[in-house]
C-alpha cells in the first residue's frame, strides 16, 4: 500500500514541474517582442529611424498586425488549470482504488491514472507548441515586412 502511494505521489511530482516551467502567454508584448516593440514605440512617438523615415505608415500597420497576432496567440495559449485538474483527478482515482486489498484493481487504476496524465500533458504540450509557432511566425512576418522597407544607407 505504501509503495503504491509513493509511486502515485512520485508520478504527480514528475508531472507538476513540467506544468510550472511552461507558461505560454505569461509574457507581455514588450517582453515577447522586445526589439519590435521598441521600434513600434519609436514610430508611434514620431521618432522613426532614418532608414525607415518614409515608411512610418507601413511600420505602424506591421506593428498592428504583430500586436493582433500576439493577442490571438495569447488567447489561444493553453491554460495549466486543465492539466493540473487532470493530475488531481488521476491522483484521487488511484488513491480511491488502492484503499482496499485488490492489487489488480489498484494496478489498473494506476495505469489508467498514468495514461490520463500522459494524455493531458501531451495535449498541453501540443497547445504550447502551437502558441510558440504562432509567435515565431508573427515575428518572422513582422521583420520580413520591416526589412523590405529599409532604404539605402545614407552614411
Amino acid at each position: 500500500m505504501t509503495t503504491r502511494l509513493t509511486t502515485l505521489f512520485l508520478m504527480g511530482a514528475l508531472a507538476v514541474p513540467g506544468v510550472a516551467a511552461a507558461k505560454p502567454g505569461d509574457r507581455d508584448f514588450q517582453h515577447t517582442f522586445p526589439v519590435a516593440s521598441r521600434l513600434c514605440q519609436r514610430v508611434a512617438d514620431g521618432n522613426t529611424p532614418r532608414r525607415l523615415a518614409g515608411s512610418a505608415d507601413q511600420i505602424t500597420a506591421a506593428c498592428g498586425t504583430l500586436q493582433s497576432a500576439y493577442d490571438t496567440a495569447v488567447a489561444a495559449a493553453p491554460g495549466r488549470d486543465a492539466l493540473e485538474q487532470a493530475i488531481t483527478d488521476a491522483k484521487a482515482a488511484a488513491q480511491a482504488a488502492c484503499q482496499g486489498e485488490d492489487r489488480s484493481g489498484c494496478r489498473s487504476a494506476l495505469q489508467a491514472a498514468r495514461a490520463s496524465v500522459q494524455s493531458a500533458r501531451q495535449s498541453y504540450r501540443e497547445s504550447a507548441r502551437g502558441y510558440h509557432t504562432a509567435i515565431q511566425e508573427a515575428r518572422k512576418a513582422f521583420w520580413t515586412s520591416v526589412k523590405g522597407l529599409i532604404g539605402p544607407s545614407q552614411d
